[in-house]
């Protein structure tokens, strides 16, 4: 392997704590680590000369501070063909790589897998459900037939009613008879006094004064 020192230069927008100055060293440092451990020489050369460290640096900082620029100012080679025991090698870095997408890949394949066998089940829910929906519109239309015939044959037994004739009953002619006059000479004086009395006419005169004030 190849040991080489890196130098950054992170500029914010503003003056921060010595605190956070810390924090963003800690964060650059493991960022540079890390993109180092995945990469090849010429491919660790290539993202310092480009922006893929700047960009992963900035990304990283994003939540401490406000970043205006993030970039590798210096880089020194200090020795070549260092072996290091801590840490991963890089074959086991791409081996891990590998796992990992081998793994995202067959989570895919799995899910993938699950959403055709719901469509499969759901387009069988929906032949059964025509399946059915058929067999009951078979069933109420024969029920319709049946009432039709059955109301068919009722109108067929029910004998066609004639009006009755109207019977003619003979109007009884409402005869009314005079009652006779009566007879008031027969009555009286005081009798005749009576009637007048309860008529409220003059009680005086003669008798035959009072049987033409009764008849007035």
């Amino acid at each position: 392997g190849y040991l080489i020192r890196l130098k950054t230069l992170v500029i914010t927008d503003r003056r921060i704590q010595t605190s956070i100055k810390q924090v963003i060293r800690a964060i650059s440092k493991d960022i540079i680590l890390g993109f180092a451990a995945k990469s090849t020489f010429a491919k660790l050369q290539k993202g310092m000369l480009g922006s893929e460290l700047e960009e992963a640096l900035k990304e990283a900082l994003k939540p401490i501070s406000r970043v205006r620029s993030a970039v590798v100012r210096k880089s020194q080679l200090m020795q070549e063909g260092v072996v290091v025991e801590d840490g991963p090698t890089l074959d086991e870095v791409h081996q891990e790589e590998q796992r990992t997408s081998a793994e995202a890949k067959a989570r895919k394949a799995a899910a993938l897998e699950a959403a055709m066998s719901e469509e499969d089940e759901e387009a069988g829910e929906d032949e059964d459900g025509k399946a059915g929906d058929e067999s009951e519109e078979v069933d109420i239309l024969t029920a319709a037939e049946a009432l039709e015939s059955t109301e068919k044959g009722a109108a067929e037994e029910t004998p066609e009613e004639t009006p009755d004739e109207a019977a003619e009953e003979p109007v009884a002619e409402e005869t009314t008879d005079s009652a006779a006059d009566e007879d008031l000479t027969s009555l009286t004086v005081a009798e005749l006094k009576t009637r007048l009395k309860s008529a409220g006419k003059p009680v005086s005169g003669k008798k035959d004064e009072l049987i033409a004030r009764l008849q007035e």
